[in-house]
């Protein structure tokens, strides 16, 4: 099965482009007879490049995030804002959860993201459901 492109960009060393494929970057000839792997750093700054730019492809606008969807908590005044991805199942995001109980002045939106077993489905819906979902 072939992997899908997302997309193919020229890279500033002539005849070597990036190839997106979504979860990896990758470097190609004009060709795609020839591929490579691995991280293109420019050697005069140190920067790496792919990583570069695989934060600017992976970049979100939290503005458009879809706040109707998520359990939201203000703690003080709300004046910062978090955004947190979880999952009713994973340790790690209860570990998160509960230190961000002990930050003031934020609002932290939740949204549940179900994967880890049959049953994070159900508590996602229990949750979303609920009448008070910021206290389930």
């Amino acid at each position: 099965m072939a992997t899908p492109i997302k997309s193919v960009e020229k890279t500033p060393i002539p005849s070597i482009y990036e190839v997106n494929l979504c979860t990896q970057i990758i470097y190609s000839d004009a060709t795609g007879n020839y591929v490579f792997l691995g991280d293109l750093v420019d050697t005069r700054t140190s920067k790496n490049m792919t990583e570069a730019r695989m934060s600017e492809i992976n970049k979100i606008d939290f503005a458009k995030l879809p706040f109707e969807n998520a359990v939201k908590v203000v703690k003080g005044n709300g004046s910062r804002k978090i955004a947190v991805f979880s999952d009713p199942n994973c340790p790690y995001c209860k570990q998160i959860e509960s230190t961000l109980k002990s930050i003031d002045n934020v609002t932290v939106y939740t949204f549940l993201y179900p994967l880890l077993s049959p049953d994070s489905t159900a508590k996602s819906k229990s949750i979303l459901y609920s009448k008070d979902r910021a206290m389930t």
